[in-house]
């Protein structure tokens, strides 16, 4: 059971490394974008698009990488609902 525990921590870590990985990287940049746009609407509305496609992306692999175990049992690394909905 704990081997269990082991692959779900890297598989996890598999999932979230590159996504920190791609901040550390271009933080910078991703804060500016979230900063400006809260005033200008064209950059808000790209900003939405964006993180709307990350958000669906990461809601498809989660639930496809999470659908059954090797000892076909149902597992959740990350329940897809703890995603963020953007808002309207």
């Amino acid at each position: 059971m704990a081997g269990r525990g082991r692959g779900r921590r890297r598989a996890r870590r598999r999932i979230i490394e590159p996504i920190v990985r791609l901040w550390m990287r271009h933080g910078a940049v991703l804060c500016a974008v979230v900063q400006i746009a809260t005033l200008d609407d064209e950059i808000r509305d790209f900003w939405r698009t964006i993180v709307t496609r990350f958000v669906d992306a990461s809601r498809a692999r989660i639930e496809r990488e999470s659908d059954v175990d090797p000892h076909g049992s149902r597992c959740s690394l990350v329940p897809p609902s703890v995603l963020p909905a953007m808002p309207t």
